[in-house]
């Protein structure tokens, strides 16, 4: 989950409380400028949306519009994800826990989660407070499922495919693919530093 920086819209307008104007005929520009935002990946699992048609991607409700009615047409409450982020996560929202939203100005990968060099799962970061780390599991595991096999075999083909690029803005799983080459280099100085 890449952060996402949420900019005021330019092809439609937003009332005092932040809610789009006639939501049901502009979603096509919602679904665009979302799409912008995220710099086409998906919101949550951060996978490329290659063919950006209506077929792969959605307009998610962070908070379910069921549970949440006011929050329906909010600007802020709207994310573009693939649709097997959006099946997952369906209509479900935590009552236990605030989960970690990714356009907020609290959340950087790096500051709560980190790879599992071992099984390349997302995991909370080892410095997290216990509350923190609880947070940031149960939006990773429960809210999200990140780290359905899934989305932990499509990562590491994007890496092995991917590993030797110089951009990776046109490719699935970016910030996983950045995280990972890191990780292999510390792996690797380590594995030097130990010969000497």
């Amino acid at each position: 989950m890449e952060r996402i920086y949420r900019t005021t819209p330019t092809a439609f307008s937003l009332n005092a409380d932040g809610h789009i104007i006639n939501y049901k005929v502009k979603k096509t520009l919602i679904r665009n400028e979302l799409l912008r935002m995220s710099n086409d990946h998906c919101s949550y699992c951060n996978s490329f949306f290659a063919d950006l048609s209506n077929e792969d991607t959605d307009i998610e409700h962070f908070k379910p519009k069921d549970s949440f009615p006011d929050e329906n047409r909010k600007w802020t409450n709207l994310f573009v994800t693939c649709r097997g982020c959006n099946r997952i996560k369906s209509k479900y929202y935590p009552t236990n826990f605030e989960p970690l939203k990714p356009d907020t100005d609290e959340y950087d990968f790096d500051k709560w989660y980190e790879i599992d060099p071992k099984t390349d799962e997302i995991i909370p970061n080892k410095s997290l407070s216990d509350f923190d780390k609880m947070r940031a599991d149960k939006t990773a595991n429960e809210f999200l499922k990140l780290n359905r096999p899934g989305k932990v075999v499509a990562r590491k083909r994007e890496f092995e495919l991917h590993k030797n690029a110089t951009d990776l803005t046109r490719v699935g799983y970016p910030f996983f693919i950045r995280r990972k080459i890191l990780l292999n280099k510390k792996a690797e100085s380590l594995d030097f530093l130990r010969k000497y």
